[in-house]
């Protein structure tokens, strides 16, 4: 990502992850591109703070299960 930043239109992650939490690779992307849109997904934490979220550069969080049709609806697309 940080060698050529400009091709990606969308980043999608989970909270969970090895090595890098969901939140600190949002928080690096946003540094490297702040307009690039960042979703996250979770199927813990009910109680993730909004706060936290809107800090870490991440435009919507989604819990799974997730859908194509809430994807679709988070990105704006239509997907089906």
């Amino acid at each position: 990502m940080s060698s050529n930043p400009g091709r990606f239109a969308l980043m999608v992650t989970d909270q969970t992850m090895p090595g890098m939490s969901g939140f600190a690779l949002a928080a690096e992307m946003a540094r490297i591109r702040p307009d690039l849109p960042i979703l996250m997904m979770t199927g813990y934490s009910p109680g993730l703070m909004a706060g936290r979220v809107k800090v870490a550069g991440i435009h919507q969080l989604l819990r799974k299960p997730i859908s194509i049709h809430s994807l679709g609806t988070a990105t704006g697309s239509s997907l089906t």
